[in-house]
């Protein structure tokens, strides 16, 4: 099987979380070998947009932040190392701007990211990706523009839950 690498700040909380089937790396302990040994980097850092009810100026600064640092940070390791792996990073579907629904405009990867918005994600989103486009050649970089992350008991549909059960909730859609 292959060996799946974990870099973060702690390698006492990445074993918590991933368990000791993964190598666990820090910042600062990871090696221009192991990079070097890698096919792919899967990079999903960033701030729980639905972490917290308010976003408030001091959230939303962390939520840009822990993207657009992170993924600088590893793309030029990966540049500094040598390496050839291909970065697959994390992005938003919020990169389209915001949508009143429409049933004849379907996004999809080859769809215009708008030049002019005043959406906070849609910004996130952009900067986010040039913050590894502006280091790495696009051939070697895949952003994964994920939606809205469902999970039992936790994501949005976590959130989504109780007032569902209260009867509250409706359908969604049209």
């Amino acid at each position: 099987p292959p060996e799946v690498i974990v870099i973060g700040r702690s390698t006492e909380k990445i074993v918590q979380v991933f368990g000791d089937g993964v190598i666990a790396e820090t910042w600062d302990s990871i090696s221009t070998e192991t990079l070097q040994a890698v096919d792919a980097v899967v990079n999903l850092a960033g701030e729980n947009v639905g972490g917290v009810m308010r976003w408030t100026s001091t959230h939303m600064q962390k939520i840009l932040d822990s993207r657009i640092t992170t993924t600088s940070r590893l793309a030029r390791l990966l540049v500094n190392s040598g390496s050839q792996a291909r970065l697959l990073n994390a992005s938003g579907i919020s990169i389209y701007g915001h949508q009143v629904y429409d049933d004849e405009e379907i996004k999809d990867e080859d769809s215009a990211v708008p030049k002019s918005h005043s959406d906070f994600l849609t910004d996130v989103t952009i900067k986010w990706e040039a913050a590894a486009a502006e280091v790495l050649p696009e051939s070697r970089i895949v952003f994964m523009r994920i939606g809205v992350v469902l999970g039992a008991g936790g994501g949005a549909l976590g959130k989504m839950e109780l007032p569902f059960k209260l009867g509250l909730g409706g359908p969604l859609g049209p």
